[in-house]
């Protein structure tokens, strides 16, 4: 579907749904609601062990919006290939 974007993942899978900042962490929905946080992380991995491991600098910058000229979304230090 065009205009989908994968935003992280969830108990080792994808997740393309809207997030939340919550203490410096990512949870699944548009805001805090009452009942347990779903937790959004940015590798598979992670999602997996329920463990961040991956330090920020060293995230892929994947998607559509990599060579964006808007100069928010560059952030300063972050490589542009990993290879």
């Amino acid at each position: 579907m065009v205009g989908l974007k994968q935003t992280g993942y969830i108990d080792g899978r994808a997740y393309y749904g809207q997030v939340f900042i919550n203490n410096g962490l990512r949870y699944a929905g548009v805001y805090e609601t009452v009942g347990e946080l779903v937790r959004v992380y940015d590798t598979l991995q992670e999602s997996i062990t329920g463990e961040v491991t991956t330090r920020p600098s060293a995230i892929l910058r994947q998607g559509t919006d990599i060579q964006s000229n808007d100069p928010r979304l560059n952030l300063p230090g972050t490589p542009d290939n990993l290879t």
